[in-house]
């Protein structure tokens, strides 16, 4: 028998629930100000940190709680509401924005001022536009420019500037013939426009895009370390967030990698710990890259008020920040009669399962135990496996092969207080036929903030598009069909942006990404636009750029199905005629060609081309291109092999490209969709007929 060591390390969990994964919401987002808000439904209420829902899910959209209060959306009205839920300042505005710094703007009549706290106008509303106001002041925009006002309302930096961002640590970025700088409060540029993009400084640097490569600067101009990355985020906590070739790390501010870049997604270092994602797993590391919290959620949010919202099997509960909340150490007096050893992992399976079914012909496994001791051997069918004693988990140091059928894992586990002791475990190979998930993002605006671009059946287009992809969750080729919607005035140009980058949080190398965009698209500088609701087709800023769309894309590790109406009816053609703006057409024609070059596995389905536009009728109560969508997904488009019930993308691109032409002949219009493939884009299942 081994000798036992002098001492042996005290072992603690990793984290304690402040919520057990109980809760059973769409979405939870990180806490502000002691609430966090939730969605259920495709509505949204806020709960608090022992889980209790203390304002119900019934608003149409939330913003977090700001200063005490938080903006909703209730049908058209917008309100602020306490944090008991209580209605403070009734809304008769057209369009509010959170408080910051004791004010918040409103649009009334298409023009924005300012209110205080007890609902007083302020500021008139005179402007075209406004942003937060953020160390003393706003930006402000009137006849196409902007400028800053102080919280007087007085124009204390003129409006001659094409963009500008908020003040951060004394500057401000602003644009100039397509160029980035910065200037100081008093309007002077301290650093000159020859930068291609950028944001507000943090902690002393500010990112600057030159040639598509990003790098930093500090407050002189003065570059920090060369351009390199394809991705960043700004300094938090003395590390910034870096991406290259679809990994992702993290740099000091020397440029030096100190977590090198591995993970398929990051987020930004909260509380000392940074959300980390890994082969479709997430978890949390320190500042050294160290595991603290191991990959095992199948979401997380950063820390924020010493908590963060995980999901865990399917349900979200609520985990305490383990550096601020040390865990409690489990107790050592075990019964001999219980099971000593756990089994954490076999590849993708779930924790604690004593014996268990895996398709592959070898594996990760990672061992634990439940209370002090130190793993002494692990025998797979007899033989040794080698690892690492020292772990507080054992991970062994290749991956184990397993025959097929029942293979046995015995590990010995030697403790101060019960001696040396043994547990056998089964894994039971098959062959196992591995079914992919869905992760559809489907957007759809019939209003508008501006009324000229209102459309008739966008929203709904996105609904039944959703609804189509839900039943496809239980026809046997998809495991899960994961469906997120953003309709209407949900759909501002932040919550698309913010929904595409969840979808790289999300999806594994597996999945099939599906995005579904119906509105308006707009032409501006010879670069293609999507309307969102809060946006200006003459203004590129207020719209979603398709680079921004495929930079999304790009960095998604699976297959993408990009469905996309972009021109959805004669109306914004109408307008745009009128305004003098050039066609949408040949920006998306392209912006659909980027995509091909960048981005594998992408299929692209488009609603026209040319100088066409797309067309809805009441008739159908759809936009064509969704009529016809939606009879190939419900099993029109299986032509090939009727008795396989399974549809193709080829199957369902032919079938629409031969509909769509039909249905606009029967309203006396012509249109036709296209499709475009790239990469390995052949024989992509995407849907199972009744």
């Amino acid at each position: 028998m081994a000798c036992l060591p002098a001492s042996l390390p005290a072992q603690t969990p990793e984290f304690e629930w402040a919520v057990e994964p109980t809760l059973e919401y769409d979405d939870v987002e990180p806490f502000k100000e002691g609430l966090a808000r939730v969605q259920k439904n495709d509505k949204w209420g806020f709960i608090d940190k022992t889980g209790k829902e203390v304002v119900s899910c019934k608003y149409n959209y939330t913003n977090d709680f700001s200063e005490g209060l938080a903006r909703v959306k209730l049908n058209d009205k917008y309100d602020f509401i306490d944090k008991t839920g209580k209605e403070v300042i009734p809304c008769k505005y057209d369009d509010v924005n959170s408080f910051s710094e004791g004010l918040a703007s409103i649009k009334i009549n298409n023009k924005w001022g300012f209110i205080d706290k007890t609902g007083k106008e302020v500021i008139p509303c005179i402007y075209d536009d406004t942003w937060r106001f953020s160390e003393g002041l706003a930006s402000i925009k009137i006849n196409n420019k902007w400028g800053f006002i102080d919280k007087t309302g007085k124009e204390v930096i003129p409006c001659k500037y094409d963009n500008t961002w908020r003040f951060s640590e004394g500057l401000a970025s602003i644009k100039i013939n397509n160029k980035y700088g910065f200037i100081n409060k008093t309007g002077k540029e301290v650093i000159s426009c020859k930068y291609d993009d950028t944001e507000g400084f943090s902690e002393g640097l500010a990112k600057v895009l030159i040639n598509n490569t990003w790098g930093f600067i500090d407050k002189t101009g003065r570059e920090i370390f060369s351009y390199k990355y394809s991705f960043t985020r700004y300094f938090l906590e003395g590390l910034a967030m870096v991406g290259l070739n679809n990994k992702y790390g993290f740099i000091d501010k020397t440029g030096k990698e100190v977590v090198y870049l591995k993970y398929d997604f990051t987020w930004d270092f909260s509380e000392g710990l940074a959300n980390v994602k890994l082969n479709g797993k997430m978890g949390f590391i320190d500042k050294t890259g160290k595991e603290i919290i191991s990959l095992q959620f199948e979401n997380a949010f950063s820390f924020s008020e010493g908590v963060a919202p995980v999901m865990f099997n399917g349900k979200w509960g609520i985990i305490k920040n383990p550096l601020i909340y040390p865990p409690k150490p489990k107790s050592a007096n075990i019964s001999l009669s219980k099971p000593i050893i756990t089994l954490l992992k076999v590849g993708e399976t779930q924790r604690g399962q004593p014996q268990t079914t895996i398709s592959e012909s070898e594996a990760r496994m990672k061992f634990g135990y439940a209370y002090n001791g130190i793993i002494m051997g692990v025998l797979v069918n007899g033989k040794a496996v080698a690892y690492n004693p020292t772990a507080k988990t054992i991970t062994p140091e290749e991956p184990i092969a397993f025959g097929m059928g029942k293979n046995s894992v015995t590990v010995s586990l030697v403790t101060q207080e019960q001696g040396t002791h043994e547990e056998t475990f089964f894994i039971n190979r098959k062959e196992v036929v591995i079914k992919h998930q869905i992760h559809l993002l489907s957007v759809g605006i019939a209003t508008f903030q501006d009324k000229k671009y209102n459309l008739v059946y966008a929203d709904k287009d996105a609904k039944d598009v959703a609804n189509a992809f839900r039943k496809q969750a239980d026809k046997g080729i998809f495991k899960n069909v994961f469906v997120s919607t953003l309709l209407n005035e949900q759909a501002t140009r932040n919550n698309i942006n913010k929904a595409l980058q969840d979808l790289q949080r999300n999806v594994e190398n597996d999945d099939v990404v599906v995005l579904f965009l119906t509105s308006h698209g707009a032409n501006i500088d010879n670069i293609f636009y999507l309307l969102a609701h809060d946006s200006n087709a003459m203004e590129d800023y207020t719209c979603v750029s398709f680079s921004e769309i495929e930079r999304a894309l790009s960095r998604l590790n699976c297959r993408v199905l990009l469905l996309i109406d972009a021109c959805h009816a004669g109306t914004l053609g109408d307008n745009l005629i009128a305004s003098g703006a050039k066609s949408p057409i040949k920006g998306i024609e392209r912006a659909l060609e980027d995509l091909k070059e960048r981005q594998e596995g992408l299929y692209v389905l488009s609603s026209s081309l040319g100088e066409q536009v797309s067309f809805e009728d009441s008739q159908y109560e759809n936009g064509l291109f969704t009529e016809a969508l939606l009879e190939g997904l419900a099993g029109k488009a299986n032509t090939e092999d009727v008795g396989e019930k399974v549809i193709y993308f080829h199957e369902l691109a032919s079938y629409v490209e031969k509909r769509v032409p039909e249905l606009a002949k029967k309203i006396g219009k012509v249109q036709k969709p296209i499709q475009k493939l790239r990469g390995n884009a052949t024989k992509l299942p995407v849907a199972v007929c009744d």
